[in-house]
């Protein structure tokens, strides 16, 4: 194995590493708006369009972060 292709190996699971921190990083935020949006919902009612807009922003949120986790994997990998 030279040393080159062992220094990738390394910057790729350093990448990978730093990727699934992230990844821990933005799931705990999430479980935690996720209660706090549910510890809100119990003290105030919020009408429906309310409701909707907040399921649809953190849906689309949800969506770019797995989006950029995944393209940033395919980027490291080439």
């Amino acid at each position: 194995m030279k040393i080159s292709d062992y220094i990738k190996s390394l910057k790729v699971e350093k990448v990978k590493t730093d990727l699934l921190r992230i990844l821990f990083l933005f799931i705990t935020s999430f479980v935690a708006i996720i209660v706090s949006l549910l510890l809100l919902e119990a003290i105030f009612y919020f009408p429906p369009k309310i409701k909707k807009l907040t399921i649809l922003s953190i849906s689309g949120l949800v969506s770019l972060k797995i989006i950029f986790v995944i393209a940033f994997l395919f980027l490291v990998d080439k």
